[in-house]
């Protein structure tokens, strides 16, 4: 029998029209997140929740499972509204004192606690994705909730930290952020205008490895994404477990430098998919390439989200809310059209 096999397959890309770009404003614009007295926004009072709120393009649907609170101990509000156990909005929260918020993952089942005073976007877009301004996420264990290629992202003002199985906890302000590694492995990134400092994670620590890991502290920080020699070729770090990591900024924080980042790191992901998708592109090639830089966009993005989060109301912060959001739609966009 001869096997006829006709047919051809064609792939059309569809050309968006870029939003004009908003005006720069002064550099330096400064890096200043709520204290924990400071009252809850009211929804209205967010300039940037009608932007922040469109970071994924219609091509990248939500998931609607998203993540629940199963118990709050404490207060915990969105704006003016206070949090009830159930569905968690995908909005900024603020945690009081001492309050404890376990969030669960409807897809994954995964849990985390959220430790109060604090600031947190859980389970973005319904993903396995936080952002966190301030406060602690913790109580993660190896084990439960866990799926191949599923992956939780984690951002603060200093640094993205993912990974698929840990048992850590990170905890966030405006000087600093805190990774201290228990189990598992996670893969950080960080922004060229952060230092890291990595040791061993004290034997006293609850739940720290009967082997510490070797203490690195003196390594030298080597620029983005860079702690030790440990550097893949992601752009990311491989923390083991029995690590303490600590991100500084080196200089007070500020948000345009963050946005800036975001936008070349996606420009340059954008690209790589618009190389992908001509006839006769090296896919083998470029295919990996294109991964790895949509995930430092990724990264990058998310850390600009967070310290636009802590900036005061105002002009400069809607139109770095507009810009994160537009660079968020060219990293993940995987099938743009050629320039």
């Amino acid at each position: 029998m001869i096997l006829r096999i006709a047919g051809c397959a064609c792939l059309a890309f569809v050309l968006a029209c870029d939003a004009k770009k908003p005006a720069d404003v002064d550099a330096g614009t400064a890096f200043t997140p709520p204290t924990a007295s400071t009252a809850p926004e009211s929804p209205s009072a967010s300039p940037s929740s009608t932007a922040s709120a469109a970071i994924l393009p219609p091509s990248r649907p939500r998931n609607a499972d998203g993540c629940i609170a199963l118990g709050i101990v404490g207060s915990v509000t969105n704006g003016e509204t206070r949090v009830t156990a159930g569905a968690l909005p995908d909005a900024w929260l603020t945690l009081g004192a001492s309050t404890h918020l376990t969030s669960k993952h409807g897809t994954t089942t995964r849990e985390l606690v959220l430790h109060g005073p604090g600031k947190v976007r859980p389970c973005i877009a319904g993903e396995e994705q936080f952002w966190l301004l301030s406060g602690t996420i913790g109580a993660m264990t190896t084990g439960a909730g866990e799926s191949p290629g599923a992956e939780v992202w984690i951002a603060t003002a200093h640094a993205m930290l993912r990974y698929a199985s840990a048992a850590a906890s990170i905890t966030a302000s405006d000087a600093s952020t805190e990774l201290r590694e228990k189990g598992g492995i996670v893969f950080a990134w960080h922004p060229d205008d952060v230092v890291a400092t990595h040791s061993a994670l004290p034997t006293g620590d609850a739940g720290a490895p009967t082997t510490a890991a070797k203490d690195t502290k003196d390594a030298k920080d080597a620029g983005s994404g860079s702690l030790t020699n440990s550097k893949v070729a992601d752009g990311f770090t491989r923390v083991e477990a029995g690590s303490l990591v600590t991100w500084k900024p080196k200089a007070k924080l500020a948000a345009d430098a963050a946005v800036s980042v975001c936008e070349r790191a996606a420009d340059a992901a954008q690209a790589l998919a618009v190389a992908l998708g001509k006839a006769g592109a090296p896919v083998g090639e470029l295919a990996p390439k294109h991964i790895v830089a949509r995930q430092g966009a990724r990264a990058a993005c998310g850390v600009a989200h967070v310290r636009i989060e802590g900036m005061p109301a105002g002009k400069a912060k809607d139109e770095w809310t507009a810009r994160t959001a537009a660079a968020d739609a060219k990293w993940q966009n995987t099938r743009p059209a050629s320039p």
